[in-house]
């Protein structure tokens, strides 16, 4: 089946549309939240979920808002919250364009850009079930090198990437 890209994870029961769009609303939600103040994750919840609904109206958006409100709310309360609300967060959702070797331009949007101990972070929301440091650097550490050439070559400071799994709460850096 030329559809077919792979199998879902063991930890992933959720269709791989459905948990697209839950790593869409949560991404949404976290794009403003206050890691320092918090807030009302439920109100930003709904206020995101109402938004995103339209997108995709043949998807079962409660079953999404139910899932996403599981990740969101143990993920405000887990150890990669409590880090980030001590960093001095640069921006969200930050555009880049960056040239590549045969002439193209590659472009994207780094989740977040903070600040830590003197050094700059590209971190990476992931709502798939992140293993270990060696798995993930496998599986994202290209992008981190795109994110962390595109912020070096934009500010002239090294800058380093980490994932932050939302569904183990953990800040995971890579490079």
């Amino acid at each position: 089946d030329e559809d077919w890209d792979g199998p879902l994870d063991a930890d992933d029961s959720a269709p791989r549309d459905r948990a697209k769009l839950v790593g869409t609303l949560c991404h949404k939600v976290l794009e403003r939240w206050d890691y320092r103040k918090g807030g009302n994750l439920a109100k930003r919840t709904e206020a995101a979920w109402k938004a995103l609904k339209g997108a995709d109206p043949t998807a079962d958006w409660d079953l999404v808002y139910a899932e996403a409100t599981a990740v969101l709310s143990k993920f405000v309360k887990s150890e990669a919250a409590e880090v980030l609300s001590g960093v001095d967060i640069l921006g969200r959702e930050v555009p880049f364009l960056r040239p590549l070797p045969d002439g193209s331009v590659q472009r994207g949007a780094m989740d977040l850009l903070y600040r830590k101990g003197g050094k700059v972070w590209v971190a990476d929301y992931k709502t798939a079930a992140v293993k270990d440091a060696k798995t993930a650097q496998a599986e994202w550490g290209d992008q981190g090198a795109a994110y962390t050439s595109a912020v070096e070559a934009a500010s002239g400071e090294p800058a380093r990437f980490a994932v932050v799994s939302l569904k183990s709460g953990e800040l995971i850096e890579l490079c």
